[in-house]
């Protein structure tokens, strides 16, 4: 069965979508804000790997690797600094890491 491009792009904004969701409904928690800019960012990868597929362009999927690349390092040090601080002070929430100092 061919699905055209449109269903594609609009899957990808429904997943970005939840994501926006989970980032305005999780303000406290950063955890959950990282794990929802991750869906946000996943989405953004889907649809330029839809564009990439429908042009026929191998250049964007060399792209869409580096970009996944990099936001792979990103999520570990992420987690990295999350656990780094739970541990420490054992604080998850953003509204006191704020208050966090030296």
């Amino acid at each position: 069965m061919y699905l055209n491009i449109y269903f594609y792009i609009f899957f990808s904004f429904l997943i970005f979508f939840i994501g926006l969701f989970g980032l305005i409904l999780s303000k406290r928690n950063s955890f959950l804000i990282l794990i929802s800019l991750e869906i946000m960012f996943m989405s953004i990868h889907l649809n330029f790997s839809y564009a990439t597929l429908f042009l026929d362009d191998i250049f964007g999927i060399v792209a869409i690797l580096f970009i996944l690349a990099i936001s792979g390092c990103e999520v570990s040090i992420g987690l990295a600094f999350f656990i780094l601080l739970y541990r420490t002070k054992n604080i998850l929430l953003s509204d006191k890491i704020i208050l966090i100092k030296g």
